[in-house]
């Protein structure tokens, strides 16, 4: 799947209680689960996701840290 297409499985709600990265990874997770994306498709880099999401890269980095500690990402 190309890149600009992933985003629109991708949600942020900025005036949620769940912090961004959290939004982020489970929006990921979610994608995966519902068969919209695959384990195996490649991902926007942090700064395409912080550009697209208006997000700090941080923010962004420390999702796709936690998609890695949950087994999601290699």
């Amino acid at each position: 799947m190309r890149k600009a297409a992933i985003f629109k499985h991708l949600f942020i709600d900025f005036y949620s209680a769940t912090p961004k990265y959290l939004q982020l990874s489970n929006s990921i997770v979610k994608a995966i689960n519902e068969g919209k994306l695959r384990k195996d498709d490649i991902l926007p880099s942090i700064n395409e996701l912080s550009f697209e999401f208006e997000i700090s890269r941080d923010t962004a980095e420390k999702g796709y840290k936690h998609l890695k500690k949950i087994g999601v990402l290699g």
